[in-house]
C-alpha cells in the first residue's frame, strides 16, 4: 500500500476513530520498521495515529493561494443583505454603472458605479413598482437612447403575474422616468398571454439591426411551448410583434435572451 493511498484514506475516514487507528497501523507495517515494531502494541497505536496524521497533513494539495486567481473566483459587488439578481452594466465617461434588482423578491432596481469593478460606490436606487407593473420589477436592460440619453427596458409583473416590458429614459444614468404604460408583451394570438393571468413575457434583448431595433423576450405558445417572442420598432418607443423566432420542444420556458451580432451574423 502506498503513503498516498493511506493518506487519502486518512482524509476521507478522517471521522472514524477507527479507521483513523487502522490506517496509523498499516502506515507502520507500510514503514517496515523493526523498531517501531517492537513497542507495545497501544504504544504503536499512537504512534500509527501520528504519522497517519502527519503523511496526510503532508499530502493535502496546496492551498489556492499558490495558485492563479480569477477575478470570478470572488465576490466584487454585494448590498448585503439583499440578494443582488438580474444585472446590467453600460459604461459613460469612463465609470461603469451596475444596474440590479436587489432582493429576492425584488424591492425595486438599484445603482452603483465603478471604475475598477473592484471599488464601488452604492448610488440611490433607480426605478421601484408603480402602476401597472405594480408587484415587481425584473431584468434591467439599458441601451443608448437614439438621440441623447439612455432607455432603459425592463420587465414589469402586476399582481397576477402577468409580464410586459417596461420603458424607462434617463439623461444621466441617475435620474429615470417610466413611460407611464408597457411597450410591449407576446401577441395573444400566437403566444400565451392574459393580463388577467400569469403570463410569460420577460427579460427583454434590445439591438439594432439594418436601421431597425428589435426586442427579443422569453414567452410561451398557445400550445404550451417556451419560446422567444420578437417584436419590430423604428423608435424603440412603438413596437410591433413579428412572433417567435424561436420555439422550444417542450413546456420549459427559456430565460435571458442575450443575442449579439459577429461577423456580419
Amino acid at each position: 500500500m502506498c503513503y498516498n493511498d493511506l493518506a487519502y484514506r486518512y482524509r476521507s475516514d478522517s471521522t472514524d476513530q477507527t479507521n483513523i487507528e487502522t490506517l496509523g497501523m498499516n502506515i507502520l507495517s507500510a514503514l517496515r520498521s523493526d523498531k517501531l515494531m517492537t513497542l507495545p502494541f497501544s504504544r504503536r497505536r499512537v504512534v500509527g495515529k501520528l504519522l497517519a496524521i502527519a503523511v496526510a497533513v503532508c499530502l493535502i494539495p496546496a492551498t489556492a493561494s499558490s495558485l492563479v486567481k480569477f477575478d470570478f473566483e470572488q465576490t466584487y459587488f454585494d448590498e448585503k443583505p439583499l440578494e443582488i439578481l438580474d444585472h446590467c452594466v453600460v459604461e459613460m465617461n469612463g465609470e461603469y454603472h451596475l444596474f440590479y434588482l436587489r432582493g429576492n423578491p425584488a424591492v425595486n432596481i438599484g445603482h452603483a458605479k465603478t471604475t475598477d469593478f473592484k471599488h464601488w460606490e452604492t448610488l440611490q436606487p433607480v426605478l421601484a413598482p408603480g402602476t401597472w407593473d405594480n408587484l415587481a420589477l425584473w431584468a434591467p436592460h439599458i441601451v443608448p437612447a437614439p438621440s441623447y440619453g439612455w432607455y432603459m427596458f425592463y420587465t414589469g409583473v402586476n399582481t397576477a403575474f402577468a409580464q410586459q416590458t417596461g420603458l424607462a429614459i434617463s439623461g444621466n444614468l441617475y435620474s429615470w422616468q417610466k413611460i407611464p404604460w408597457p411597450v410591449y408583451h407576446p401577441d395573444p394570438a400566437w403566444a400565451e398571454w392574459d393580463e388577467s393571468a400569469w403570463s410569460h413575457g420577460r427579460d427583454p434583448h434590445v439591438l439594432k439591426y439594418n436601421g431597425k431595433y428589435y426586442m427579443f423576450v422569453t414567452a410561451k405558445t398557445n400550445n404550451n411551448l417556451g419560446a422567444v417572442a420578437c417584436a419590430q420598432s423604428n423608435d424603440m418607443l412603438s413596437w410591433t410583434d413579428i412572433g417567435p423566432v424561436y420555439i422550444h420542444d417542450s413546456w420549459h420556458v427559456l430565460e435571458s435572451v442575450f443575442i449579439m451580432e459577429r461577423n456580419g451574423k
